[in-house]
């Protein structure tokens, strides 16, 4: 049981440093990210105009 609890705790710890560290490299990019989906979306709207 011990062996168990210590297993998933080392788990989550990764999931946790994972998520972290995609968290930190991708915040640089959001306001790219979000100004891509902006054009896109005007895109789509110009496109649907036609």
């Amino acid at each position: 049981m011990n062996d168990l609890l210590q297993f998933l705790l080392q788990i989550s710890g990764m999931f946790d440093f994972i998520f972290f560290t995609i968290v930190m490299v991708a915040t640089p990019f959001l306001p790219v990210i979000f100004f891509l989906v902006f054009l896109i979306h005007l895109a789509n709207k110009s496109d649907g105009d036609d």
